[in-house]
């Protein structure tokens, strides 16, 4: 099922984190110990071996990778270059994308007119590579190409490319750290979620940062349901798909204003359901599924 993309153009802020050191997770449903696998720092060597790249280029459109520009100030930043060759209005899309394996979408999509091009520079927040000490080894994603009138026809580009700025044999995986107050949520066969950062004065308001993994070969979906702050319902509209063998690090945010309607100035007690499921599935039993709390 095709995913419809929105452009967003949203001047993407950092974060900083409180560790919470007294935090402790009452497990409904016990979890293993995740193993700590030892991650990689930065490329083999610090000089890219991009050139301009073709992805695309058919009777119907040309897709190409001219540039990247590694400190543009909207984040990394791919520069592309698009044209229609068609008589109709054509949407070119990221659908989803991920950096050295880590989940990171950039919301974009950008509309050409019938015989037009257009160059569109696409960008990426890479704070957590960074915070791992890592640069941008591959950037992979799944583009879409349609007809932005009729979303009904077949796509004319639906496939998955992938960028190497340092060269292929450079290629390095995000792989997660453990630090000295992560919280384990659960961590099984097919996926894992673990608390790495709680900050009470983030930017829009108290964020539990989130490590996620999907272990599986199919796409799945994380969900939180039911959740209470001190035992007022509080919830914080998130979620999260991953694609197959991905991870992510994802905020969980609690508006400003849902804290002062319930008079919460300091959190004691977060108890929430979290459920894993395939996302092209519904009909499929739930991966993971379990009520936890975590208490301060």
């Amino acid at each position: 099922m095709r995913k419809f993309l929105t452009l967003l153009a949203a001047l993407i802020l950092m974060l900083s984190f409180v560790a919470c050191s007294s935090s402790e997770i009452q497990k409904v449903e016990g979890t293993d110990k995740r193993e700590v696998t030892e991650s990689n720092n930065g490329a083999k060597n610090n000089e890219f071996a991009f050139s301009e790249t073709t992805l695309v280029d058919n009777e119907n459109c040309t897709i190409k990778v001219t540039s990247i520009d590694p400190d543009s100030m909207w984040g990394y930043t791919l520069n592309f270059y698009f044209e229609n060759k068609t008589v109709k209005n054509l949407m070119f899309s990221i659908n989803s994308s991920s950096i050295n394996g880590l989940m990171n979408d950039p919301f974009f999509a950008s509309e050409v007119a019938a015989g037009k091009k257009v160059n569109k520079g696409v960008s990426w927040d890479i704070s957590a590579l960074e915070d791992a000490g890592m640069n941008v080894t591959d950037i992979t994603f799944d583009f879409l190409v349609y007809d932005s009138n009729d979303f009904m026809a077949d796509n004319l580009v639906e496939g998955e490319f992938s960028i190497f700025p340092y060269g292929e044999s450079a290629v390095q995986k995000y792989s997660y750290e453990e630090g000295p107050n992560d919280l384990v949520i659960f961590d099984n066969e097919y996926a894992a979620m673990i608390a790495t950062d709680f900050d009470e004065n983030g930017l829009f308001g108290y964020t539990m940062t989130v490590y996620l993994e999907n272990k599986t070969d199919k796409d799945v979906m994380f969900g939180l349901d039911n959740c209470s702050v001190n035992g007022f319902m509080v919830d914080p509209f998130w979620s999260k798909e991953l694609n197959s063998g991905k991870k992510a690090v994802s905020d969980i945010i609690w508006s400003e204003s849902s804290f002062e309607e319930n008079g919460i100035n300091i959190v004691d007690e977060i108890e929430f359901s979290i459920s894993v499921y395939d996302s092209n599935d519904f009909m499929a039993d739930n991966l993971v599924e379990g009520t936890y709390t975590i208490t301060h």
